[in-house]
């Protein structure tokens, strides 16, 4: 394993597309390499029409018992309900993004076969994954990878936004 990098939905909220460049830092706190991920949001009509690269999708399951367990900052299982939706997002509607892992920048030569696993931090059972490129060392290895996913919109998921 290279290393880890954690990207964040929250442009989601302001139903914005963001460009992520996120370092790849190691088990030893060393950075790596640099990730450049897009997050999305996608209507849901036009989820399946991109054309280039390789394309998945799934539908997403944030069950409010999956989360709670997982969260551990100390707040009150209350919280989610005093949250409000945004208006590109409905209670009980399905929303659409997109995860496209574009690039992996200066990662060293000594890692030959490169690829990117995603999940989400209460779903560690549930992981989507770039095919693996071979790494040269010399230019940034491109990934083009596409995962649009699909969630009925909660206050679980709201909250975890």
């Amino acid at each position: 394993m290279i290393g880890r990098a954690f990207v964040y939905l929250s442009n989601l909220l302001h139903n914005v597309p963001l460009v992520h460049k996120v370092a790849i830092v190691s088990e030893k706190g060393e950075v790596r390499g640099y990730l450049k991920v897009a997050i999305e949001p996608v209507n849901p009509l036009e989820a399946d029409t991109q054309k280039k690269g390789v394309r998945q999708t799934a539908k997403l399951h944030f069950r409010k018992e999956d989360f709670l367990k997982t969260c551990r900052n100390g707040e009150n299982e209350d919280e989610s309900q005093k949250l409000t939706f945004p208006p590109h997002m409905k209670e009980d509607e399905e929303f659409c993004f997109r995860v496209v892992v574009l690039q992996a920048i200066d990662v060293s030569e000594q890692y030959s076969d490169v690829f990117c696993q995603f999940n989400f931090l209460h779903r560690h059972d549930e992981a989507f994954s770039t095919e693996p490129l071979k790494n040269s060392g010399r230019a940034p290895l491109s990934f083009a990878h596409s995962q649009n996913l699909h969630i009925k919109m909660s206050r679980t998921f709201l909250h975890y936004l």
